[in-house]
């Protein structure tokens, strides 16, 4: 797993990279570039409604209080940030804004805590948001691909949304929506996470492991395991098999049930267990430990798919998502999660001549369980994980069709 080091040369290498543009590419980049104060004008909007990805989003009761700006910040924090991290007041939610008009707007967000880096931040976050910087960045990498006519851009981003929502592009028609002339006539949809657990792996959880002598728990065990965490928290959804204390496991603490639990799945996907972090195989173990040590009647693995991730959340299952780093060609690093709910936002092409709608197309968010004890759990962009050149993004695959 990466550490914050790794962090700090990402934002080392990124200033390098952009010193060798040279001065036209430069000024060519800043008419898509979003400055702070564009930003900050933005993050001011969002706090007239709910932290909603569209006009249609659900605005309930309790989501629709106003919300007030805490900070604004650049990262990386250079001349040419990839993504302003928006924080509210009073742990209030956070958005993630690409600094990048060609990029979908709102890549991150959550309606409650901060997004905070710090010493606790989960190696597997940062490779997230490696993955991000990368993805933002190969817009401009790719910039013949993705051309977008400025006379289009500018005014929409200069100028406020007339509701306060945002939107993002469609890279078919080249043209960026950040407002919406009308109500777009495709309704945006969204399923509530489910699961509301926010377990972890360490002290606590992993109270039934052997003592290894690990500095960084204080009882000296390891950790149970990403794996471990996010079957756990999958089958705590499910209250099965039968046999376990399903009652005496808080959604927000850890018992001695849920210590039970964990070193039985544990040993269910033979887990590897090490204090710098126990790993087990999510593609070949975790469908059948279901199955032949749980009996769960079905239970499968297949390569990431954002849609199938959707329909499954629909029918009321929840899925475990893995991604890794591609390291000269090798899986490595890998971590796994629970998607327990989802938005999917559309966004409508406009022929802004004629008023008309050319095209349309949808962005999917998922609301990621990331298994650190609630920590940045929210809606996060589905579209750039894919990407097999990033992090965080390498050889994606989920667990679906859990059923009991």
């Amino acid at each position: 797993m990466k550490v914050i080091k790794y962090l700090l040369l990402s934002i080392a290498s990124l200033g390098f990279l952009s010193c060798q543009r040279d001065d036209m590419s430069i000024t060519k980049k800043d008419k898509y570039d979003v400055s702070i104060k564009e930003a900050r004008d933005l993050a001011g909007l969002v706090t007239q409604g709910s932290l909603k990805l569209s006009k249609q989003a659900s605005g309930k009761a309790g989501e629709s209080k106003e919300r007030t700006v805490k900070e604004v910040i650049a990262y990386p924090n250079d001349r040419s940030p990839a993504f302003y991290i928006i924080n509210y007041v009073d742990n209030g939610g956070f958005i993630l804004l690409a600094a990048d008009k060609r990029s979908v707007p709102v890549i991150a967000s959550s309606a409650h805590g901060n997004f905070i880096f710090n010493d606790k931040t989960s190696p597997e976050l940062i490779s997230w948001v490696d993955a991000t910087v990368e993805y933002i960045e190969n817009i401009e990498k790719y910039k013949t691909n993705r051309a977008v006519n400025s006379s289009n851009v500018n005014p929409l981003w200069d100028g406020p949304c007339p509701d306060g929502v945002f939107r993002g592009i469609d890279p078919e028609f080249g043209i960026n929506t950040v407002c919406e002339m009308e109500p777009c006539n495709y309704p945006d949809q969204e399923i509530l996470p489910k699961i509301n657990s926010k377990w972890g792996q360490g002290v606590g959880y992993n109270d039934q492991l052997a003592y290894m002598g690990c500095v960084y728990y204080s009882n000296g065990k390891p950790p149970v395991g990403c794996v471990a965490t996010a079957m756990g928290q999958v089958m705590k959804y499910y209250g099965y098999p039968s046999q376990y204390n399903w009652s005496g496991m808080p959604l927000t603490f850890p018992t001695s049930e849920t210590a039970k639990l964990m070193k039985h799945i544990g040993d269910a996907v033979d887990m590897d267990w090490q204090c710098s972090g126990s790993g087990a195989n999510t593609q070949d173990d975790v469908a059948s430990a279901f199955k032949n040590n749980f009996g769960y009647s079905s239970a499968k693995y297949m390569n990431f798919s954002p849609e199938k991730m959707f329909s499954e959340l629909a029918a009321g299952r929840v899925v475990i998502m893995r991604g890794g780093e591609n390291v000269n060609g090798t899986y490595a690093n890998g971590h796994a999660w629970v998607v327990e709910g989802a938005k999917r936002t559309w966004t409508c092409d406009w022929d802004w001549e004629t008023g008309q709608v050319i095209g349309a197309y949808s962005n999917m968010y998922g609301y990621m369980n990331w298994g650190w004890n609630s920590v940045d759990n929210g809606y996060y962009q589905t579209e750039h994980l894919i990407n097999s050149n990033g992090t965080f993004n390498y050889k994606t695959g989920m667990v679906y069709d859990i059923r009991p």
